[in-house]
């Protein structure tokens, strides 16, 4: 599970609605900081087991933690800086690992055209946002040294201890010619958040009590260098390394006092680990084979975790007096891949690819029922077919499979297979007006689903998902407007009729944005809809469907720029996420089965000022 800044980066990589690359506007880098869940595909991608990110060549996706399958910590990014974003849906790319499930994003980071400094400042009555973000570029010998400094500082009337606050910094030095380039990377975070826990519905508004020293701690340094060099003939080859460490404690009480009558239920996780890896590719972009020309592509990823501390313990108010696991791990992952696409004439376009993926957990777990040393290899096909009869329109096919990997401390299969489906077409309606439909499906070996006894996602049965996107751009002038719009039936494949909904799984999302940009004033106004879903396997408890609407106005005056956003303009969303399971509140003299929620923020304004040098 990830925190609430996640979903910041998650929000801008996203976009609420991808665009092919090409057609329609390309989304804003980064979306207003929100504190709500994002979804992809039905899955709640906060869990950070379905949705893959790299961040200037670091990948931020964790693999076996306890808190699940995967981490995504995506707080040591600064928004604002520059650099190039390539996003992808579904499993379909041979270059992607194994959590690239919903979809993946990938964000360089380019030199800053002109140094800043932004301001930020608001929030609710009792909710206060401060934020101060410099960031900047300058020439060094022949390359250029780009770096960036963020500090943020959060008070929340939950919070018992500290009020939260996180400091980032980002640093690249680098140089890149036509033929050859060089980056070093530095990516380094330390943040004290507040409680993330869910409330119960029958004791939500006295609810305060129950999360008493609840929250999250994480120190995370990221090193990455890369190197890239293309000959006379186009053969362009490339070379990753990074490696880093990462320290996370969080504390969180789900159930409250199912487990504990006296001193509560409260959990810290702890995961504290280093890495490092390694990816080399090389792409020949007109190799001459028996079927016109092909664009080839073949790479190697390795990585090696090494987790000096899985562990568990029972806490009150972070206070720890019973440990519940202890466990230590070396994690191997191995991956070979190649691709080769090709142009078949009269518009067709056709690509086939391999994926190898081979993984290896050696584990030291006190744990019960630890699966132990497991290994295993998974070869997953990628297929790929484009029609384009004209230049404003496009049918697509993807085909391709993924190999996820499981949790080495409670999982016996370490790697669980994924396929799946993109059928889609993408045209120009009218004019200004670009649509894209897609049909998709993906077949999960093992779905994952929350564990409230001990604030996990862990696996469970097969499960199938289909779904609709169906996604629009229109561009006039200074308008922009963006409808997305998805819809999606998720079911376990091993459960009778009616008995098979998959809990979590959101059926349907909407964003609606509508923006004007003038030459120094922009209006924008974002309407975002979290559809209702179900909470149990036989769809007798629903979720609640949530509305928001934001609204920022920004002014530009020679060197300076004031904006002012409102955040859930009319205070329609209540809850970012809900779940239905048992848990006990101390006056209680046995467990209840009840809706439990995740509060969304209230409404909010935000000032911020930018000065550029």
């Amino acid at each position: 599970m990830a925190h609430r800044g996640n979903v910041v980066c998650l929000a801008g990589l996203l976009a609420w609605g991808w665009a092919a690359p090409g057609w329609g506007q390309e989304p804003e880098a980064f979306a207003s900081p929100t504190p709500a869940h994002t979804f992809g595909r039905g899955f709640d991608l906060d869990r950070g087991i379905d949705f893959s990110v790299t961040l200037g060549g670091i990948p931020a996706n964790l693999s076996s933690t306890v808190w699940g399958p995967g981490y995504l910590d995506t707080g040591v990014w600064i928004p604002e800086l520059e650099g190039d974003v390539q996003r992808a849906r579904g499993p379909h790319r041979a270059d992607q690992d194994g959590f690239a499930i919903a979809g993946s994003a990938s964000r360089d980071l380019g030199p800053v055209a002109n140094p800043s400094l932004t301001a930020e400042y608001g929030g609710a009555e009792a909710d206060r946002f401060g934020r101060l973000v410099w960031l900047g570029s300058r020439p060094v010998r022949g390359a250029t040294f780009t770096g960036a400094l963020e500090a943020t500082r959060t008070s929340r009337p939950w919070d018992e201890l500290d009020p939260s606050s996180k400091f980032n910094g980002a640093f690249r030095l680098g140089r890149e010619a036509r033929d050859r380039g060089w980056n070093v990377t530095v990516l380094a975070t330390r943040e004290n958040g507040d409680g993330g826990a869910p409330d119960p519905l029958r004791a939500e508004e006295d609810a305060d009590e129950l999360h008493e020293g609840d929250g999250l701690r994480t120190r995370r340094l990221l090193l990455g260098a890369g190197l890239r060099r293309e000959n006379a003939s186009g053969v362009t080859t490339r070379f990753q390394v990074y490696g880093g460490v990462s320290t996370m404690s969080a504390w969180g009480d789900y159930t409250y006092f199912l487990r504990d009558a006296e001193r509560g239920d409260q959990l810290e996780r702890v995961d504290r680990r280093q890495f490092l890896g390694l990816e080399a590719s090389r792409r020949w972009p007109a190799w001459r084979g028996p079927v016109g020309e092909w664009d080839l592509r073949a790479g190697l990823q390795a990585r090696v975790d090494c987790l000096g501390a899985a562990e568990v313990f029972a806490t009150q108010d972070r206070a720890r007096f019973q440990p519940l696991m202890r466990g230590q791990a070396d994690l191997y992952q191995q991956a070979l891949y190649g691709q080769a696409a090709t142009s078949l004439g009269a518009g067709w376009r056709a690509s086939l690819g391999w994926r190898l993926d081979a993984q290896s957990n050696h584990v030291d777990d006190t744990a019960p029922g630890n699966p132990g040393n497991r290994s295993g290899a998974l070869l997953s096909p990628k297929l790929g077919l484009a029609y384009r009869p004209g230049p404003d329109t496009e049918f697509s096919l993807d085909h391709g499979g993924a190999a996820r990997p499981g949790n080495a401390f409670r999982d016996p299969q370490p790697l669980t297979r994924i396929t799946g489906t993109d059928l889609g077409v993408r045209t120009r309606v009218l004019g200004p007006w670009t649509s894209g439909v897609t049909l998709w499906t993906l077949d999960l070996q093992a779905e994952t689903g929350l564990d409230p006894r001990w604030d996990a996602y862990v696996a469970q049965g097969r499960s199938r998902r289909q779904g609709l996107e169906w996604h629009n751009v229109v561009r006039q002038g200074p308008w922009d407007l963006e409808l997305s719009l998805d819809w999606t039936h998720a079911r376990f494949r091993d459960l009778p009729h009616g008995q098979d909904h998959v809990p979590g799984a959101l059926g349907q999302t909407g964003l609606l944005a509508v923006g004007w940009k003038g030459a120094s004033r922009a209006v924008k106004v974002s309407w975002k809809r979290a559809g209702a879903y179900a909470l149990t396997a036989d769809n007798s408890v629903l979720a609640d469907p949530q509305d928001s609407v934001e609204l920022k106005l920004t002014q530009a005056w020679r060197d300076w720029t004031f904006s002012a956003g409102v955040l859930n303009l009319f205070s329609l969303r209540k809850y970012n996420q809900e779940y239905f399971y048992l848990s006990r509140l101390n006056t209680e003299p046995a467990g209840v089965w009840d809706r439990h929620v995740r509060k969304a923020d209230p409404q909010a304004v935000r000032f911020e000022i930018t000065r550029r040098f």
